[in-house]
């Protein structure tokens, strides 16, 4: 989804007068790797506050990113498949590139995630996420049918 997707999720959400951590809730179930963070959301709390709240997001001032390239993306590919445990400050070093653009390659454009020191892809099918979602349900549904008794024996 693009953000304006969220944005407007958001916007008819809030306009029900349903909670913005229970809108978060709802779009992290939908959407675990893409959702807007806690933090985004009320920001556009305030933005919608004092009147400024757009659909989409506006051109930002300043240079443009151009540290981002096909070029560079396979360069930090080729150098993370060689060496998983290597970092992102490492990256950037060998690379000569800001860190903060080698992170946002990492994990945005190469989806890309550390797991005990190693980047590792990060895939959720689905399957999965469906799977996820029913034993969330059920585990809410347990605690709701057994309360503090089901906390107590696990």
């Amino acid at each position: 989804p693009q953000t304006a997707d969220f944005r407007s999720f958001f916007l008819e959400r809030r306009n029900l007068g349903i909670p913005v951590t229970a809108i978060h809730f709802e779009l992290k179930t939908a959407f675990p790797d893409q959702t807007p963070t806690l933090k985004t959301l009320y920001s556009w709390v305030k933005a919608v506050e004092a009147g400024s709240f757009r659909l989409t997001k506006g051109t930002s001032p300043g240079r443009p990113r151009t540290t981002i390239t096909e070029e560079n993306l396979v360069k930090i590919k080729e150098l993370v498949s060689g060496h998983p445990r290597v970092t992102a400050h490492e990256v950037a070093a060998e690379l000569s590139l800001p860190y903060t653009s080698v992170q946002r390659a990492l994990t945005c454009y190469l989806n890309l995630q550390k797991v005990h020191s190693a980047w590792v892809p990060r895939n959720l099918t689905s399957e999965l996420r469906e799977r996820r979602v029913a034993f969330c349900r059920e585990l809410v549904e347990l605690f709701d049918t057994r309360g503090e008794e089901y906390l107590e024996s696990h």
